[in-house]
């Protein structure tokens, strides 16, 4: 569950702000937040699939503003259909027909045989690994995808304006953003690892070349 205190919907799904997660909202209005997780459960019920709800809180109640069957990536259908299977809430014809337009090809997920050291951490957004070189905006991602490099785009924040750099990027990072955010949504429909959220990382877009580092160390990519 990705959002924000004082804030709008736009400004959770934008991807300029970085959302907090459940817990956050569980230490403010423990009520609330028991009362939100019962009505998501008897949502899903009702519709018997995973459900997105747009919510809010004012004046200590909550409302809902929409709700809709969330999109999914093909691994999060898989495991999203089993499980529905096994709480009973739908047949194993139905999740078959769920699943029958997959892609199969997008079930396997790649994964470092040892685990390294991370110099930063984000929210996991799509899962996969990416390595490539680093462009700071979509039109460099572009350009140098040209020469068959993979190419990792990293973003402070990203917008529809982006969406050339996530067709040609191999893996997509952003320092703000949620689960919900574009980079995210993207990234999962076109199969492809997204990390947001990482704000660990600085970016100066104004000087030419542009960079991004860590907080905590020397930059980490040019163009």
């Amino acid at each position: 569950m990705d959002f924000l205190f004082d804030a709008q919907g736009e400004d959770v799904v934008s991807g300029r702000r970085t959302p907090e997660r459940g817990e956050g909202l569980s230490a403010r209005f423990p009520e609330l937040a028991r009362e939100l997780s019962a009505a998501l459960v008897s949502l899903e019920a009702a519709f018997s699939d995973v459900q997105d709800v747009e919510f809010t809180i004012e004046r200590g109640r909550l409302w809902f503003l929409q709700t809709r069957s969330a999109k999914r990536s093909p691994r999060a259908a898989l495991r999203i259909s089993v499980d529905q299977v096994s709480e009973g809430l739908i047949t194993t014809a139905e999740a078959l027909r769920r699943l029958q337009e997959i892609d199969r090809a997008r079930l396997s997920i790649t994964r470092f045989e040892q685990k390294p050291e991370p110099i930063a951490s984000g929210i996991s957004a799509a899962p996969g690994m990416a390595s490539g070189r680093v462009a700071l905006d979509s039109e460099m991602a572009v350009k140098m995808s040209r020469n068959t490099d993979p190419v990792v785009l990293l973003r402070p924040d990203t917008s529809t304006a982006d969406v050339a750099g996530f067709a040609v990027a191999c893996g997509i990072l952003t320092a703000t953003g949620g689960r919900t955010a574009p980079a995210a949504l993207v990234a999962r429909q076109l199969g492809k690892p997204c990390i947001v959220g990482c704000d660990a990382l600085v970016f100066d877009m104004v000087g030419r070349p542009g960079w991004v580092r860590p907080r905590s160390g020397k930059a980490i990519g040019f163009r």
